[in-house]
């Protein structure tokens, strides 16, 4: 089991992406002394914790270089005490890295990763994140980090390149995280484009059987074979991943910190999500698409005020990248042996069977 601890570094940032979800961005950042505290409160919790991640976050984090490497050597300095597996990880936009940073970050790749904010070709990016690609050194993240994924943001402005901005990355050697942004009123007329966009990615993916899918797709289809009285949890938000703000005040995740919600986040602070899910409207449990739709409750709330309820955008979206999702696991699953296919690949066979036979 792994559990992500999110220090806030700053609540500035160098860009104005437009779709950013931090609408209270302030000159706040963390000082040390409250790192090391949060950091040592959470090391010495005596549980069945396998791995610790420690996540960097902003703002843009490498606005605090300094505060980077200090919260760096106090972990490697005390890791023997905690006698713990930890790892940090920093979310950057990649601008920020001068080549004394990349320096730094080079001799000391194994134990410090970076996560790269990259929203397709030069193109795309530039539409939704201030004109920033020919700042981000790709060649540097490929040779430290070749197995991170990209996280790639679709705005209603880059939706029309969808496709061109997931095989931009694929061919540049990195997997594709990509997500829409949320905070957008999305309309109904963007699910055309969205069809086409898929299509395209479909035939990508179908002849391009190594690339893993993108985050939109990779869908575990075989959860379709639960029981939807199976209420779990979809994500380990307040669990096992909790943020900190600038101040040291613990919230669920970032999307309910101070920068996120402003005042409003005095609701969440300490706050604990219930262990079963929360979704309790009867369209949701009633959905086929239920026990696979990705719920995100800070989504949720930004949206309806309401933890427990969906936008209803999401929904024609997701049905559509499910549909997409299937099409091309079945083709791929088609393409193996029957000797190949392991325990996961039937599941996902059984799931497929029943999804075909739901929907005709």
């Amino acid at each position: 089991m792994k559990k992500e601890i999110m220090l806030i570094l700053t609540e500035k940032c160098n860009l104005s992406c437009t779709y950013c979800f931090e609408h209270h961005k302030s000159i706040k950042k963390m000082n040390f002394e409250t790192a090391r505290i949060i950091i040592d409160k959470e090391m010495n919790v005596k549980d069945d914790i396998e791995e610790y991640q420690i996540t960097l976050f902003g703002g843009e984090p490498f606005l605090e270089m300094e505060l980077i490497k200090k919260i760096y050597y106090y972990v490697e300095e005390n890791i023997g005490r905690w006698n713990k597996k930890v790892n940090i990880f920093v979310n950057t936009n990649g601008t920020l890295l001068d080549d004394d940073v990349k320096e730094w970050l080079r001799k000391r790749r194994k134990y410090i990763y970076c996560g790269l904010s990259l929203d397709g070709t030069r193109e795309m990016h530039n539409i939704n994140r201030s004109n920033s690609f020919d700042r981000i050194d790709l060649d540097f993240f490929r040779e430290c980090w070749p197995n991170q994924i990209i996280k790639m943001t679709i705005s209603k402005e880059t939706l029309p390149k969808l496709a061109e901005g997931v095989i931009f990355i694929h061919e540049k050697g990195f997997d594709c995280g990509c997500t829409f942004a949320y905070g957008l009123e999305w309309s109904k007329e963007l699910v055309n484009i969205l069809k086409e966009q898929l299509c395209i990615l479909e035939k990508f993916y179908i002849e391009h059987i190594n690339y893993p899918l993108c985050q939109i797709l990779n869908i575990n289809i075989s959860v379709l074979l639960k029981d939807k009285k199976d209420r779990y949890k979809r994500c380990g938000a307040g669990e096992n991943m909790m943020a900190y703000d600038t101040e040291g005040k613990k919230y669920p995740c970032h999307s309910f910190s101070t920068v996120s919600l402003g005042e409003s986040a005095k609701l969440f602070e300490n706050y604990t999500l219930p262990i079963e899910d929360i979704i309790d409207e009867e369209r949701c449990i009633k959905c086929q698409y239920y026990l696979i739709c990705p719920t995100c409750y800070g989504v949720n709330y930004s949206y309806t005020g309401n933890i427990g309820k969906r936008n209803r955008w999401l929904c024609d979206f997701f049905k559509l990248c499910v549909s997409s999702s299937v099409r091309i696991q079945f083709y791929r699953l088609r393409s193996k042996k029957m000797e190949e296919l392991d325990k996961k690949d039937y599941e996902t066979l059984m799931a497929i069977n029943k999804w075909i036979t739901t929907n005709n």
